[in-house]
Parts: structure tokens; sequence; C-alpha cells
């Protein structure tokens, strides 16, 4: 278990790379006297990860803020819901949809309707071999 709280990019990267929780935490500690630099920037330069990981996880944090966004357009969650379920969200790495529901602020039609919805406004791309909506890269 980590000692130094870490981000939502640093949960993913956990979840779904080869990094480890000892590289996170020194990379934390580097973050912490150098606060100019940012926590990829950290990872990548020691090789810990690649650019394509890092990529991916900045994109579901960023698919997480726009769903976030929607619901809170929609009025189904305050934006102290939504703080809170993204907290939760950093600690725990799983998609907010599911920590949103988990935590009983909304339910699970109203992610399927806001995803449905956000579908149809964007193309797809794969991040972590999931569909999400969102630019697809150029090149």
């Amino acid at each position: 278990m980590l000692t130094v709280q870490h981000d939502l990019v640093g949960t993913l990267l956990l979840k779904h790379t080869r990094l480890t929780e000892e590289q996170l935490r020194v990379a934390l500690e580097i973050k912490a006297t150098r606060p100019y630099f940012r926590i990829g920037e950290i990872l990548l330069s020691k090789q810990w990860i690649t650019l394509d990981e890092l990529g991916s996880a900045l994109d579901v944090q960023y698919h997480s803020l726009l769903l976030g966004q929607l619901l809170l357009k929609r009025g189904v969650v305050t934006g102290d819901q939504l703080a809170r379920a993204l907290d939760a969200q950093a600690t725990t790495g799983d998609r907010l949809g599911e920590v949103l529901v988990n935590l009983g602020l909304c339910t699970h039609d109203e992610i399927v309707d806001t995803l449905e919805y956000q579908q149809q406004q964007a193309p797809h791309r794969y991040i972590f071999g999931v569909s999400i909506p969102g630019p697809h890269p150029e090149g």
C-alpha cells in the first residue's frame, strides 16, 4: 500500500501497466522536491512507462472529467458529489461511473443515459483496450 497519496493517473498506470508501487512512490518523492515536474514526466524520464501508456492514462482521466461535466450539466450530481467521486476514483482507479453508482450518488441508468449521449457527440478510440469517446489522434 502506498503511504503517499497519488493521483488518478498514477492509479491508472499501476492498474494497467508494469509500473510498480515502489516506482510510483519514488516518482512521487521526486515530485515532492521538484513540483515543477509532472508525475508522467518523471515516470517517462526513468523509463518506467512508455509514452503510449502515459497517453492512455491521461485519456482515461480526461474521459472521466468529461463524464463528470456532463453529469453536472444534466443535474445528475452536484459539484460536491462529483469531487467526492473523483477523489474516490483516484484511490481505486475504477471508472467514474462505477464509483458514482457504488457511492450511491446516481443510478446505473443515469450513467448509461449520459454515456449514450456522450457517445453520440464524439468518435471512439481505444484506451487500455476499452472503447471510449474522444478525438482520434492524428497521424
